[in-house]
């Protein structure tokens, strides 16, 4: 994605957090994900995430997730890497996270190119820090975790008076009264990597990362471009 050279448009960050509370207190990332040191394999793996009381394996398919496990993993990678919630369907013969969610072409793969096979099935966090698919059977450390998402967190930049140009492709098109809530609506699907709100008409584009050019000059437009995943964070 590139921005249009001659934009004068603003640039700040933003932060969305949207969470829900239990007993009075905050959900917060930290209470999604449980670290678990000692290794198993990715079956057994799954059998003890559910015995601590988690759906499954991790599913860290949204950049915010996927960050948040990077960085708290840092030390416990560097041995033998963590199984997360992702496998290689052999009846569909296509990469899908636990929860059904799809997985983002910009996800950050070993060597640009996940390869999933029979063989290779389960996928794990390499000690870099980008994802790889291995054989099952091997005994890793992993990260437990609920796919139903209690927490939500979006960060990214915002540009004033730029919208995106060249658009090829839209994940949706809302409308709504504020340009908040049309970041919110981008949070909600991991897949979604921009988001233009219309001043003018109150129009909310929702956007991959590959499915415009570029930012362009626009009196009317705020677009919102989320932080991407990570990825070879030593």
């Amino acid at each position: 994605m590139q921005v249009s050279p001659s934009f004068a448009g603003a640039i700040f960050a933003f932060i969305l957090l949207t969470m829900l509370f239990q007993n009075g207190r905050a959900i917060t990332m930290t209470d999604m994900f449980d670290f678990v040191v000692e290794p198993m394999n990715f079956t057994n793996a799954e059998l003890e995430c559910q015995r601590r009381g988690f759906d499954g394996l991790a599913v860290i398919s949204s950049p915010s997730e996927f960050n948040f496990a990077i960085d708290a993993s840092k030390q416990l990678r560097k041995d033998s890497g963590l199984w997360v919630a992702l496998r290689f369907d052999l009846n569909l013969q296509k990469l899908k996270w636990d929860d059904g969610t799809e997985v983002a072409s910009n996800m950050p793969w070993l060597n640009s190119n996940p390869k999933p096979r029979a063989s290779h099935a389960c996928a794990r966090v390499h000690f870099t820090g980008d994802l790889v698919m291995v054989p099952c059977h091997i005994r890793r450390h992993f990260i437990c975790g609920n796919h139903i998402k209690t927490f939500m967190e979006a960060r990214g930049i915002t540009h004033k008076s730029l919208k995106p140009f060249k658009i090829s492709s839209t994940l949706a098109e809302h409308r709504v009264d504020s340009y908040v809530k049309c970041v919110i609506l981008c949070s909600t699907q991991h897949v979604c990597n921009t988001a233009w709100f219309d001043t003018s008409s109150l129009t909310c584009l929702l956007l991959r990362s590959d499915g415009y050019a570029g930012l362009q000059n626009n009196p009317n437009g705020q677009t919102f471009v989320m932080d991407g995943y990570s990825g070879y964070r030593k």
